[in-house]
Parts: structure tokens; C-alpha cells; sequence
């Protein structure tokens, strides 16, 4: 510990010693030492701004800092556990902003998906169905342009097919769906 690093702030009557060493970077909340309960807290970096004024008398930050120092001697333990506590609450969050953007990203998906018509949804799903299995996707043709009329539903989610409204598959010939399933996926 660097003692001349240290900062003393004042909050109401509390005074709140700043360690650099007891900082996790990345986080919006700022590890502090209480002189008067003796605990460490842990305060908001903006709020902390507007509410905390440096100490400018030398005696009682030089105070302050001599406690917290022999304080850190017995207890770093629970400081550490401070850092340990925000460094997973920094890593929760940023999972949760990762998730919160993929649901995002996702229900911009589904409303693009629900704003097309159903052959062409039919056809991404369709295409994605073969990325999935790492396949060249071998594309659709038109509705029974080249075979007699049939209706059937799918293998896979059970919705009724109809081959004068729904497109095919071009390797296989089935109907697609669309959920995206063709006969390419039957059996698998």
C-alpha cells in the first residue's frame, strides 16, 4: 500500500478513506474504507462525485489514513473479498448486457421475420435449416411447377403443406415448411 496514494473524503460526518489498490477497474462503484464504522463500503463512482468533499486538513486525513492502514494490517482479507464480489458483479453484468442485446437482437429477428410472407419466410428458415448442418443450402423452386398437387404437413413441427401454396426443396422435392424442414432433414 502506497499511503501518499490514499485520498480522504468527507461525507456528512463520516470520513471515507480511497485505497487505488482496492479499486476494480471496470466497475461503477468505488470501493471505500469508513473511519467511523470501521467497515469498508462500497458507493456509487457519479454520486460519490457530487457528494464527497476531499478532506484539506492534514491532521485529520493523516488520521484517517494511519487507522485505515492499521486497520488493512488485520482485515485486507475482507477488502479482498470486497474486490472479489465486484469483479463477479462485473462479470454478471456484462454477461447480462450480452443477454439482454441478444433477446434484443432476437426479437428484431422475429419482427423483420413476421413482416414477410410465408414463402419467404419459409425460404430463410429454410437456408438456415442447412447452415446449421454445416450443408450448401440447394435452394427452392416455385410451388408445384413440376410436380402433380399434394398436401401433407411436416415431419417436424406438424403444420399442414401444400405444394400449389408452399415452395420446394430443390435436392429432395418435399414441400418445405415454415419452420424450415424439407426432406434433406427427414430421419436425422
Amino acid at each position: 500500500m502506497n499511503s501518499s496514494a490514499l485520498w480522504v473524503g468527507q461525507k456528512g460526518t463520516e470520513l471515507l478513506v480511497h485505497d487505488p489498490d482496492a479499486q476494480v477497474a471496470g466497475s461503477d462503484l468505488v470501493v471505500l474504507w469508513n473511519k467511523t464504522t470501521q467497515e469498508v463500503e462500497l458507493y456509487n463512482r457519479d454520486i460519490l462525485r457530487k457528494n464527497v468533499a476531499t478532506v484539506s486538513d492534514s491532521r485529520v486525513s493523516d488520521e484517517a489514513i494511519s487507522l485505515y492502514s492499521a486497520w488493512l494490517v488485520n482485515f485486507k482479507s475482507l477488502l479482498d473479498e470486497e474486490r472479489v464480489y465486484l469483479v463477479k458483479r462485473i462479470e454478471n453484468e456484462k454477461r447480462e448486457k450480452i443477454e439482454k442485446e441478444e433477446r434484443e437482437r432476437q426479437k428484431i429477428e422475429r419482427e423483420k421475420l413476421e413482416n414477410l410472407s410465408h414463402t419467404e419466410r419459409a425460404q430463410i428458415h429454410h437456408g438456415a435449416f442447412f447452415e446449421r448442418r454445416g450443408l450448401k443450402n440447394p435452394g427452392v423452386r416455385p410451388r408445384g411447377m413440376l410436380t402433380r398437387h399434394r398436401v401433407t404437413h411436416c415431419y417436424s413441427c406438424k403444420h399442414p403443406l401444400d405444394n400449389s401454396i408452399d415452395i420446394e426443396c430443390v435436392a429432395c422435392g418435399w414441400i418445405i415448411c415454415g419452420c424450415g424442414a424439407c426432406g434433406c432433414g427427414y430421419g436425422l
